[in-house]
């Protein structure tokens, strides 16, 4: 898997079959 952005809000990665991964940080990470 491939990292596309990594920032301190969220983490992006870019799976080997097309799948965006996103993963949000931080204490509103619930609301986006």
């Amino acid at each position: 898997m491939q990292e596309a952005k990594n920032t301190q809000r969220a983490l992006v990665r870019i799976g080997f079959d097309g799948t965006v991964n996103k993963l949000f940080r931080g204490p509103d990470a619930d609301t986006r």
